[in-house]
């Protein structure tokens, strides 16, 4: 047994069951055997292992890895490392390096220094020269990628560590007893503040006369998204989501306004921002993440009171500055929050003015008649739905204009049924994203 082998027992041991890639030169040094119950999955290039990888995560809810080869294959895939950085998803980047004796950053033949390069965009990077140094990058890795906020790491092979020799005394020494994490978590340990702030957030709920909740993707990428849901519910405010947190409420359920969406009042001809917002006095952030949307889409009209809950501490602009802020466990907190406060018996007139003018303004797009040499995109939602059923397939959508249209129009029953990269938008992600979906959800369409 070598040194492959043992990266495949390290990664099966994560509960990684196949690993998207393109192998080079190292091919003979790592083979993948379909022994240890994982599967390669060849790609075109290295962009599109990364982006398959991150498009599994999406549908699995858990960490994916994927594989280039030297040189190039770093570079190549630094487009997928930095949208799964900025979407925030957990995907392990490995990338083969020249034997240890030959490695020279920027001399030698296709050899560049690859954690130096993906440093600034992955939680975790290493270059391990022994297998016990490879077992420990492999378990920080992990343990760095489903820390909140979530996001990549990356680990440089040289070809020479995937050739060394290693005994099972030494797998079963260097590989940790304990339990392996493969979902992100989050500490349900609390503070004195965070008790105060939770107070803090319900008086001001209750006293608001026309709040809105905004839910950002990390609500959808946690384990207790469904849960969330609930609480929300009982809650019984109105709320929008960001383009990755579609799905949590289905389209036509009496608290969903939709998505933001700075094109919206261009793309349903209506001015809709405007009366979504204006006379909103608190805003309640719900695991909004800044990578996903500017606050200015929101933060715009009265001056409002600003609530945020998130499993993490993100605040980069002068216009989100938050009166209350609470960091710990969505769920938990939330929980909390809706057994402190009543539920809203009647949302505000506005509100339910406006909700009714989206669902219209949708209808009324959906329901024309094609024309004649093409189709919208909203006929095309429409007519996918015939074919395969309400909204039961995925979309991936790549970036440019027709992703707002198609964030606006598409309604999925279920969180990541739409998938795109909200954080990083990357010209050229949609494909990629869909070969991993299809992979980790055959069933669907």
């Amino acid at each position: 047994m070598k040194g492959s082998d043992f990266i495949q027992i390290l990664l099966r041991s994560y509960g990684i069951n196949k690993i998207y890639g393109v192998l080079g030169r190292e091919a003979a040094s790592i083979s993948f055997n379909a022994d240890y119950s994982q599967d390669f999955i060849l790609v075109r290039n290295e962009l599109t292992a990364g982006l398959a990888a991150i498009g599994a995560s999406r549908l699995t809810g858990q960490p994916q890895a994927c594989f280039s080869t030297l040189g190039p294959g770093v570079t190549h895939m630094a487009t997928a490392i930095g949208t799964a950085c900025q979407d925030r998803d957990p995907v392990l980047f490995f990338t083969a390096q020249l034997e240890t004796q030959a490695t020279d950053y920027n001399n030698a033949h296709q050899c560049i220094d690859a954690v130096s390069v993906s440093r600034p965009i992955t939680k975790y990077s290493s270059e391990p020269t022994t297998l016990e140094q490879l077992a420990v990058a492999v378990d920080r890795a992990f343990s760095k990628m489903l820390t909140y906020p979530l996001g990549p790491a990356l680990i440089s092979l040289p070809i020479d560590l995937l050739d060394m020799p290693v005994s099972d005394a030494n797998i079963a020494k260097w590989l940790s007893p304990e339990s392996k994490p493969v979902k992100p978590t989050a500490s349900a340990a609390y503070t004195t503040a965070i008790d105060y702030n939770i107070q803090k957030a319900c008086d001001l709920l209750a006293t608001s006369k026309n709040p809105i909740i905004i839910v950002g993707d990390t609500v959808t990428k946690s384990p207790d998204a469904m849960s969330i849901k609930h609480s929300l519910e009982k809650i019984n405010m109105p709320v929008i989501t960001t383009y990755s947190a579609k799905g949590l409420l289905p389209r036509d359920h009496s608290l969903y306004l939709g998505v933001i969406n700075s094109y919206l009042d261009v793309i349903l001809e209506e001015f809709i921002q405007k009366d979504i917002f204006e006379t909103v006095d608190t805003v309640f952030l719900l695991g909004y993440d800044m990578t996903e949307h500017y606050p200015n889409a929101w933060n715009h009209g009265e001056r409002k009171k600003i609530i945020s809950l998130n499993y993490f501490d993100n605040e980069t602009s002068k216009s989100f500055i938050p009166d209350i802020k609470i960091t710990g466990d969505i769920q938990a907190v939330l929980q909390k929050i809706s057994e402190k406060i009543e539920s809203r018996a009647v949302i505000h007139e506005d509100m339910v003015r406006v909700h009714d003018k989206i669902l219209n303004a949708l209808d009324k797009f959906m329901d024309e008649e094609p024309h004649k040499d093409s189709l919208s995109i909203p006929q095309i939602i429409k007519t996918l739905n015939t074919l395969f059923g309400p909204y039961d397939y995925i979309v991936a959508n790549d970036i440019g204009t027709h992703r707002h249209v198609t964030a606006t129009f598409f309604a999925p029953q279920a969180p990541h049924h739409y998938l795109t990269s909200a954080g990083f938008s990357s010209y050229g992600t949609g494909i990629g994203i869909a070969i991993g979906a299809a992979f980790a959800r055959p069933d669907k369409r």
